[in-house]
C-alpha cells in the first residue's frame, strides 16, 4: 500500500470513526431525553456511559458576591488592583457546600427547577447569599465510550496487520 492510499485509508477511517462515535452520543442523548436518565450500557469489552452536570452555585455578581465574602471570611479576600480569592480551594469548598443546601429556603424547591434553572442561592442558616445564584444540575454534559484495553490491544494488532495488508479487521470484541 503506498503513502496516497494510507492517507485515504487513514482519512477515511478517521471519518468514520467519528460518524460511529455521534451515532453513539446522539442515541445516548435521546435516551436521556426520553427517559430522563443518565444511561450506562456495558458492553462486550466496552462501556458508555452520559455525564450529567450537578448542583452548583456561579457567581451572578461578583462585585456584590465578594463583598459579602469579604466580610464573612476577611482573611481569605485580598484586595488589590483586581480582588480575588486567595486560596480558590477554600472558594471552591465553600461553594460547593453552598450548592448541597440547594435553593432558598422559601423559595422554589429542587423539585419545581429544571436542568440548569437558577434560583438565589442561601447559606446553611438559609440567608440569601448576595451575588450568587443557585444552578441546579442534571443537564446533558457529555457521553464518553470506554474501550476495554484487552479489546484495544487485540484490535491495535488487528489494525497493524490490516496496514500490511491483511484483510479489514474483525469489528468483535
Amino acid at each position: 500500500m503506498n503513502r496516497a492510499d494510507l492517507v485515504r485509508r487513514l482519512a477515511a477511517h478517521k471519518a468514520a470513526a467519528a460518524a460511529l462515535e455521534d451515532a453513539l452520543k446522539r442515541d445516548a442523548r435521546a435516551e436521556y431525553e426520553e427517559q430522563g436518565t443518565a444511561p450506562t450500557w456495558r458492553l462486550d469489552g466496552a462501556r458508555v456511559q452520559v455525564s450529567l452536570s450537578t448542583d452548583r452555585c456561579v457567581v451572578a455578581d461578583e462585585e456584590t458576591f465578594m463583598d459579602w465574602f469579604a466580610a464573612l471570611l476577611p482573611d481569605e479576600v485580598v484586595t488589590s488592583t483586581v480582588r480575588v480569592v486567595r486560596n480558590p480551594a477554600v472558594l471552591k469548598q465553600f461553594l460547593e457546600n453552598i450548592a448541597a443546601h440547594g435553593p432558598v429556603p422559601d423559595g422554589e424547591t429542587p423539585r419545581d427547577l429544571s436542568p440548569g434553572d437558577t434560583t438565589e442561592a442561601a447559606d446553611g442558616a438559609g440567608q440569601v447569599v448576595p451575588g450568587l445564584r443557585w444552578v441546579k444540575g442534571g443537564e446533558y454534559v457529555a457521553t464518553s465510550i470506554y474501550v476495554d484495553p484487552t479489546v484495544k490491544r487485540r484490535l491495535a494488532a488487528s489494525a497493524a496487520r490490516y496496514v500490511e495488508g491483511a484483510p479489514m479487521p474483525e469489528l468483535e470484541a
